[in-house]
């Protein structure tokens, strides 16, 4: 069993003035371990979890590279306890999984999870959906969103990622090809079952967010609804410096379930004091109306930073926060050496914090509180490291039923048998 080190409030740290201020909100506790399953032949890079419409019941997904499929089980809450059903291999085809964390959703009118991939074969954008009956799992794949033959290459396996929209109910497909970054509404009708699926899938409008460049990778994207603004940093390759940079692209939406995004800012630069960076990642904390941005730095050192970001009433980016590093010391002093392998970050419903999430070594893995006030950090600290996991994705699912986040993440427990894993579930909200 992996050892898993917590950090209460009081052990909280003050940094150059960066001290803790909980707000009155809970601080995350990871201590509980809920339930989990070795998955074996499998890199479990895309574990993530959906709520169905059963209070009770979960589904979890993760990516198996050994037969190239999607794995999945449902998870269970039954008299105080939970517990994960048998394993089923759902959607083959090698690529349909890797991708953004900000992706699988149920819809309760459809009556299965949706979510958007790439198929490896075509190089097409499809919709992904999976159900459940009892203890059992269903998978299918939709139409292609985009045409292979209009748009080839998309940069996968961490090309695609998908977004709802609640107020118009429909879905946003975000993904990249070799020159540009897009978003696409969709809508999906019909139902799915055990029986089978039948679905049909209604595009929107297209919208280019990045202007042409060589190369873009790594799309994750986040949804603020309050102002139909749609938020998607990226790894854009600048062919003329041979360096990679973070990039962030705005778009705000009309409106309507197959509408289309009408104003965008594009192409934004928000790290242009480092570059050769990796795998950015955004989020959106709704409670303080906030967003930050992290990656890693790979020129000369490998280092991990996150940047607090303001995108105003009219959708664009207008404010950038200093850069912080995860430095437990002083996090506006870069730390020494090579000390980083991935960064992440997403919102907890319950704390109302931001949680970032640092793989600090090939088995141990940080998470850090952070609070904002506009694009100053108030609050900067660790509250728990897992040791025995790498956990370059993680996912968290808001059980309201219980009030508590559920927290998704990969789990390697012994570095030697690398590249089994397993994939664990534990309450990020004590």
């Amino acid at each position: 069993m992996p050892l898993l080190s917590t950090f209460g409030a009081a052990s909280a740290r003050s940094f150059g003035g960066i001290g803790a201020a909980a707000g009155g909100f809970p601080d995350p506790d990871l201590s509980s371990l809920l339930a989990e399953r070795n998955a074996s032949y499998s890199s479990n890079s895309s574990a993530t979890i959906v709520k169905t419409d059963n209070a009770n019941k979960f589904i979890l997904l993760w990516y198996s590279n050994g037969g190239d499929y999607y794995r999945g089980a449902v998870l269970t809450y039954s008299s105080g306890s939970w517990s994960i059903g048998s394993d089923h291999n759902l959607i083959y085809n090698r690529n349909f999984s890797d991708q953004s964390n900000a992706g699988w959703r149920w819809d309760s009118n459809f009556n299965a999870a949706v979510g958007v991939g790439i198929d490896d074969n075509s190089d097409e954008i499809k919709a992904l959906f999976v159900t459940y009956s009892g203890n059992s799992l269903y998978g299918s794949v939709s139409q292609s969103i985009e045409n292979a033959n209009s748009y080839r290459t998309p940069k996968g396996p961490y090309g695609a990622g998908c977004i709802y929209n609640p107020t118009d109910n429909c879905y946003f497909a975000i993904y990249c090809d070799s020159y540009n970054v897009y978003a696409r509404p969709f809508t999906v009708t019909g139902s799915g079952s055990a029986s089978g699926f039948s679905a049909n899938v209604t595009l929107g409008t297209r919208r280019s967010l990045g202007v042409t460049h060589q190369g873009y990778y790594y799309a994750n994207s986040v949804y603020r609804d309050s102002t139909k603004d749609l938020a998607v940093v990226c790894q854009r390759y600048n062919g003329g410096s041979g360096h990679y940079w973070n990039t962030i692209s705005t778009a705000r939406y009309g409106g309507g379930s197959n509408g289309s995004f009408t104003s965008n800012t594009s192409n934004s630069n928000y790290n242009t004091i480092r570059t050769s960076t990796h795998n950015p990642e955004i989020a959106y904390n709704e409670e303080e109306d906030t967003f930050i941005v992290t990656s890693r730095r790979q020129q000369n050192q490998s280092k991990e930073f996150f940047m607090p970001i303001t995108i105003n009433s009219s959708g664009s980016v207008s404010g950038y926060g200093s850069v912080y590093w995860f430095n437990e010391s002083d996090p506006t002093t870069p730390p020494s050496g090579n000390t980083s392998q991935a960064a992440g970050c997403f919102y907890d419903p319950v704390s109302k914090a931001l949680i970032i999430r640092e793989v600090y070594s090939s088995s141990n893995t940080r998470l850090y509180q952070v609070r904002l006030s506009g694009t100053t950090v108030s609050e900067f600290k660790q509250f728990a490291t897992l040791t025995g996991s790498a956990s370059t994705q993680t996912a968290v699912e808001y059980d309201s039923s219980r009030d508590k986040t559920l927290f998704v993440y990969n789990n390697v427990k012994n570095p030697q048998t690398f590249p089994t894993n397993w994939v664990s579930v534990r309450s990020l909200s004590g």
